[in-house]
């Protein structure tokens, strides 16, 4: 059958080759093949057989980081978020300097959507710390706008009000968070700060007389 299948691989024929190694991985079990087997499922659009090779590699510690954030957005997608924080913690566990923006963003979601606010704003604090870059805040703040949770994303960006002087786009997400939340005086407060400096330009200008009617 090893034999076989090289031929199958080598004539472009995946269909057999799946269904011969699978026949192998059932007479002769070896990770590699369940490996490569959960690689093909993918490329072949065979997901359902793809996510159960990722939930027995991952049972088995054998998968690779990629695989437990798939495995948990495959989860998710299907309502099992259970089943998907469980993975996320056992990437967390086993692969720490792996963990992706993906996975950070896939776990605040899951957690909005357990309407659980404080872990949320937990998991944004830590994959900011752990995955350091103005591109990190601002992929999470999008997260929680398009969620609707603009009082959070207020909370997780505020902190980077100093950045946000030396940095349009931040500071543009800033001062709007805060005239949606109320604090359109703090808003104006830092475009005056930037106006004075010779940093509103352009379409920013509205910015300033929007924070200026607003406060």
């Amino acid at each position: 059958r090893r034999i076989l299948g090289t031929f199958y691989r080598d004539t472009g024929r995946q269909a057999l080759y799946i269904g011969n190694l699978e026949e192998i991985e059932r007479i002769d079990p070896a990770r590699p093949q369940r490996v490569e087997l959960a690689w093909l499922y993918r490329a072949a659009g065979e997901y359902d057989k793809w996510a159960a090779m990722l939930e027995h590699l991952v049972a088995e510690n054998a998968a690779n980081p990629e695989d437990y954030y798939h495995l948990a957005q495959i989860q998710a997608a299907a309502g099992r978020r259970d089943a998907a924080f469980a993975v996320l913690k056992l990437l967390e566990e086993r692969h720490p300097r792996d963990v992706t923006l993906g996975a950070y963003e896939l776990r605040i979601s899951m957690e909005l959507d357990e309407v659980r606010p404080t872990n949320a704003l937990t998991w944004a604090r830590q994959a900011i710390t752990r995955i350091p870059g103005e591109g990190t805040v601002l992929a999470i703040v999008s997260l929680l706008q398009r969620r609707d949770r603009n009082a959070l994303a207020l909370e997780v960006l505020e902190p980077f009000g100093n950045l946000a002087a030396t940095n349009m786009a931040l500071m543009r997400t800033l001062v709007v968070l805060e005239m949606n939340e109320g604090k359109a005086a703090r808003a104006l407060e830092r475009l005056l700060a930037l106006d004075r400096a010779g940093k509103i330009t352009g379409p920013d200008r509205n910015l300033l007389i929007l924070a200026a009617l607003s406060a």
